[in-house]
């Protein structure tokens, strides 16, 4: 799943994450074993890929 946070609105979230740049990113594994990962700024679609797959994904299959 994918959520969209207006940080101006969600400012608690914001200071939860330590949400200091936009756009940024949080990516937080299906399963919940893994640890969420930042990224601050924008990515290439490749990365998003990468990060998607290696990260998220390969940990929910290996479940």
């Amino acid at each position: 799943m994918i959520y969209k946070v207006n940080t101006e609105k969600e400012m608690e979230l914001s200071a939860l994450f330590a949400i200091q740049s936009i756009p940024t990113f949080l990516f937080i594994p299906v399963e919940g074993d893994g640890d969420p990962m930042l990224q601050p700024g924008a990515l290439p679609k490749k990365a998003f890929k990468q990060v998607i797959e290696e990260n998220l994904l390969q940990k929910a299959l290996n479940s």
